[in-house]
């Protein structure tokens, strides 16, 4: 991810790489077959040193992520908890929550709202929850040739607790919003 800082020390940069995902089905099943899925992954996010936006350590990720689909309507929902390698008095233990309702609609298009929140549990964010809502919208699966699809989304994150309205340096974990664009090639 690039990120731009533009109020307080103004900075950009990228942010740590997401170096490495393992995933593995558990169960799924197609659209008449029930159309649901259950996944675990883990990811390990490296440290991009030099950026003002590194946690300067290693962080491994285990996920668990499932889905239902009810005809053009769907739920995607994660849970995992970040695992810093070195640094875990300042970056801290969390519990990563993620809720999307999705309506598909006209084949390539895919309005979204989704609720992201984090606990965390100790480090310097120590008993602090964090939610943000994000609408978006995601475009594809476009053929790209070969078997391969094209999909592209965008949406506007904000913080919605604590309050947007008492942010500050002591009740705000992270930032208050931001614009998120997404791309990637599915097989």
């Amino acid at each position: 991810a690039y990120e731009e800082r533009t109020i307080k020390s103004p900075a950009q940069g990228f942010a740590d790489w997401n170096f490495l995902t393992i995933k593995q089905r558990i169960v799924s099943a197609p659209e008449d077959k029930g159309n649901y899925i259950l996944t675990t992954f883990v990811g390990v996010q490296a440290p991009m040193l030099g950026s003002p936006f590194t946690n300067k350590a290693w962080v491994v990720t285990p996920t668990l992520a499932g889905g239902k689909g009810w005809g053009d309507f769907d739920i995607q929902a994660t849970i995992g908890t970040p695992v810093p390698t070195s640094h875990v008095s300042v970056i801290g233990n969390s519990l990563v929550t993620n809720v999307a309702l999705q309506y598909h609609f006209a084949e390539f298009f895919w309005p979204e709202l989704e609720f992201n929140d984090t606990y965390w549990f100790n480090g310097q964010r120590s008993h602090r929850d964090q939610l943000f809502l994000t609408p978006g919208i995601v475009f594809g699966r476009f053929a790209l040739g070969g078997g391969l699809k094209g999909i592209i989304g965008i949406g506007y994150q904000f913080a919605v607790m604590p309050s947007p309205v008492v942010l500050s340096p002591a009740l705000t974990p992270t930032y208050k919003h931001a614009w998120l664009l997404t791309s990637r090639v599915a097989f």
